[in-house]
Formats: structure tokens, sequence, C-alpha cells
């Protein structure tokens, strides 16, 4: 325990050295950042299937369309050949971090390069990922979604923001009860969605620093983008939790599942949605994200 600390406050340490005005709020964030960063640039590097390999969990999971265990599916894949045709390259800007400092998640802007001779342009998008600290103090990526957006969300090079509020001393939770409460509250949103729309139901629980990642749209970022984006939604909303996990802290979980939205929208897919607890013990949408099914493929597991 004491290498790794050791190890996690240098690996800290050298985090706020590349980047001055990074806002992180614990030595565990430091490390997550630091990690994820190491992992954009291996990927940057060596390609995806490498950099994947050695930072996702052996249970993380991807929709390719369908939730997959990414690990598994790349290490029967052969590996990348040099030059790489197309280059991706990453970084997180804005995150979260538990009480516990074993769970957390980062997202931030997406570049795709083509090195090839027949260039396409550069392509743009947004990466979310869950990360969970393992047993001996590294941290890996349990949960992995992204979105191509019709424009940069933000520089590589720009800062990290952590949205971190933590939880007061005295306060201890415990964390299957509040596990038991968040999937009330989820299954509360997914009942009244369904019966409604999102646009009049969602309000009651989205944070009021929420974040909203659709495909190929820029993400609704804070309390009035959300309102503006909720306006628009004026179509009922169902789905089907298929996993759920929460800090040891009990404040900060995640949940992903399958949805289908009624006309005039009409997609189906899956989605991965954080949410935090407040400081009244209140349940809240702090990230949602989707991940629509394409048209031909449209059979939900």
């Amino acid at each position: 325990m004491k290498k790794f600390t050791i190890a996690a406050l240098l690996l800290f340490s050298l985090t706020l050295n590349v980047v001055a005005q990074d806002q992180i709020a614990s030595v565990d964030q430091g490390a997550m950042v630091a990690t994820e960063r190491a992992f954009a640039k291996l990927g940057f590097e060596r390609g995806v299937r490498e950099s994947f390999i050695k930072y996702f969990a052996d249970d993380a999971i991807a929709f390719t369309p369908h939730p997959e265990k990414v690990r598994a599916g790349f290490l029967k894949q052969e590996p990348e050949t040099f030059p790489l045709p197309v280059t991706l390259n990453w970084a997180p800007v804005w995150g979260d971090i538990s009480a516990a400092g074993d769970m957390g998640y980062n997202t931030g802007p997406v570049v795709y390069e083509d090195t090839g001779e027949n260039k396409r342009p550069t392509r743009n998008g947004i990466f979310f990922s869950v990360w969970k600290k393992q047993a001996d103090g590294s941290w890996l990526v349990v949960l992995d979604l992204g979105a191509g957006v019709p424009t940069a969300v933000a520089p590589l090079t720009a800062s990290y923001l952590s949205a971190t509020t933590t939880l007061p001393k005295k306060q201890k939770l415990n964390a299957k009860d509040e596990l038991a409460k968040m999937l009330k509250a989820e299954g509360e949103l997914m009942a009244a969605s369904a019966k409604g729309t999102i646009s009049a139901t969602w309000g009651k629980w989205l944070s009021a620093d929420a974040r909203v990642h659709r495909p190929r749209t820029m993400p609704a970022l804070g309390a009035e983008a959300v309102k503006t984006w909720l306006a628009t939604q004026t179509f009922s909303y169902s789905g089907r939790t298929m996993f759920s996990d929460i800090a040891a802290s009990g404040e900060l979980g995640y949940t992903y599942g399958s949805f289908e939205t009624g006309a005039p929208n009409g997609l189906k897919g899956y989605y991965a949605r954080v949410w935090k607890r407040d400081g009244n013990g209140k349940w809240r949408v702090v990230v949602d994200i989707l991940s629509p099914l394409p048209p031909a493929q449209n059979k939900l597991a």
C-alpha cells in the first residue's frame, strides 16, 4: 500500500506539472487522469488494439453496436500494421471521482485522422470512460462509449476540470443501500418518460451541471444547455437497466442498458448513465449518453 501511495503521489505531481491549470481534486483522481493520458498516448502511437488491451479490464464493456467485452475481442485480432492508416487521439478535459477514490469517469475530445494517401477530412468525436481502481492500485476502464460530433468539443490541449464535490467528513453511506436507491431513481425516470416525454419528465432527475451526449450533435453541457436540449425532446423514452455499479463511498454510480424512444425520434439502442447523490440525499443524473443501433441492426440484445 505504501509503495502505491508514493507512486500515486509522484504520478499526481507529474500530472500537475504537465498541465498546470488542471483542477484535480485528489491523488486518486490525478492518477486516474494521468492513466487516461497514458492510454491516449499509447493509442495514438501504437493503435487501438494494443492500448485497449492494456488499459481495459477483462469485463470492460463497449457498444459495437451491442454491449461486448472489448478486451477479449481485441485479443482475438491480429496486431495492427504500421504506419497506422488512421490515428486516434483523445484527451480528458472533464470528469469526477468518488469520495472513496475507487471509481470515476473522464470525457473529452477525440480526433480521427487518416494517414494514408486518400485522406478524408479530420473527424471529431467525444469519448466517455468509466474507470475503476484495481486491487493492485492501478486504474482500468470498465465502460467506454463515444460518439461523432460536428466539430471539436475542446482542444486536445485543454486543461482538466473536475466536477468533484466530496461528502461531509462525518457522513458515511451504506453502498448497498445507496445502490438500491440509485436504481429506484433510474426506474422512476424510465417509468415516467415511458408514459410521458423526456421534456416533461427528466428535469426532475437531471443534475444542475448535467452533461448530455448524443451522436452527431454537440453535447449539452450545464443547466442552460440542458434546458434548451430538454425542450426539443418531445417523445417518450423507455428502457431496461442491464448493469449497475456503485463506489464504495456510496455517492457515485453508473448504469447501462437498452432504450427505445417513441415517435418522432424512433430510436433503439443502448445508454450509459452516471448518477450522483446530492447533498440532500437525492440521486441525480450527471452524465447521460446514447449509442443508437444502426437501422439494419435494430434488434436489442
